[in-house]
């Protein structure tokens, strides 16, 4: 009873590093799959690849720390501080760490470094297991058990996650069309810019054009300017209407002129809401401008003839921005956030009375 008991409390932190491991696996596949189908669906391979490596080198970090708990231990563990310490680095601003970024880091890596301490704990049980001469069960499953969890339940998990978003993605409807669209319905009808300068114009680092950048195009000289060179507030809502790139496009769409022509300029929140689309009709959304989401009467989708559903923006930018820093950003799911104005990973897409 003794030995029963000694063997029980030994083996325990074992048997918490595979209940970690299964849930962290688990968790974060889930998480990936899900940010995958939101943000990443009908791009190039490379990109679902970035989403689902993550959970892949996770869950096969757990293994080989089961099949070799000191050496998988401590390779997590430093696997773990070391992404902690580039992730405090990457997010740190002039002013320091902020406790959003604290509390981030603790909640995605802390798992990591616990579990690693508990695998560290089990290679000692083992070596202690095997001076006592205790054998492995001869069963396959009670031998193998928890290789099962560790890697079945989050392959199991992710089959599932594919199973319910796949249907609605592959239903996803893409015209091919990148041209000029009109949508309307709504209350509003607009002319959409073409691809090219006046929407999602991608830079040459694969970024795309901040709301500042947009806004002080037109300022003298003519082009892009350095975010450095802005503001801390960022751009005004009058220098968007003044020198945004939007009134500089030509009627067409297609090209950039030397001075101002004010054919084409930003939308409204409002209006990209109510432009929302699913199954090529409007998707009827308002907002009531306190909402963090609007209201739709039917959800609406990455699809055309609004968004490139193949093109890695989910938000447009809008010409409100109420607060100094911040302008309105409208997702494809009619989602309603305020981005710095300073942010890079936002789409736009100019606008024009429709003829």
């Amino acid at each position: 009873m003794a030995n029963t008991s000694k063997h029980l409390l030994r083996s325990l932190p074992g048997h918490l590093a595979v209940v970690i491991s299964t849930v962290a696996g688990s968790f974060l596949g889930f998480v990936q799959l899900m940010s995958f189908f939101y943000e990443g669906w009908g791009q190039p391979l490379g990109v679902a690849l970035a989403f689902l490596a993550p959970p892949v080198a996770l869950v096969v970090a757990f293994l080989f720390a089961l099949r070799w708990p000191r050496t998988g231990g401590w390779t997590l563990l430093v696997a773990g501080l070391a992404a902690a310490a580039w992730w405090m680095w990457r997010q740190a601003g002039p002013q320091g760490l902020s406790v959003e970024t604290l509390v981030t880091v603790i909640v995605m890596v802390g798992p990591v470094v616990v579990v690693a301490g508990f695998f560290l704990l089990e290679a000692r049980h083992r070596t202690a297991l095997a001076a006592e001469g205790v054998k492995l069960p001869a069963a396959w499953l009670a031998r193998n058990y928890r290789y099962v969890l560790v890697g079945g339940i989050p392959l199991l998990a992710a089959l599932i996650t594919v199973a319910a978003q796949l249907p609605e993605r592959l239903a996803r409807l893409d015209d091919g069309l990148r041209g000029v669209r009109v949508i309307e319905g709504n209350g509003v009808r607009l002319a959409w810019a073409p691809r090219g300068p006046g929407w999602n114009w991608q830079q040459a680092d694969s970024g795309y054009p901040s709301w500042n950048m947009l806004a002080t195009y037109g300022v003298s000289p003519v082009g892009f300017k350095a975010e450095g060179d802005i503001g801390s507030q960022g751009a005004s809502v009058d220098a968007m209407a003044r020198t945004g790139l939007c009134g500089y496009l030509n009627d067409e769409g297609s090209a950039l002129l030397a001075e101002p022509a004010n054919i084409w300029r930003l939308p409204t929140a409002d209006e990209v809401v109510r432009s929302l689309t699913r199954n090529g009709r409007h998707a009827g959304c308002t907002w009531d401008r306190q909402a963090h989401h609007a209201a739709c009467a039917v959800p609406p989708d990455k699809e055309t003839p609004l968004w490139a559903p193949d093109e890695a923006p989910i938000y447009y930018w809008t010409a409100d921005a109420p607060e100094a820093p911040y302008a309105v950003g409208i997702n494809y799911t009619g989602g309603v956030t305020y981005h710095r104005k300073s942010a890079g990973g936002v789409g736009f897409r100019c606008v024009k009375p429709a003829t």
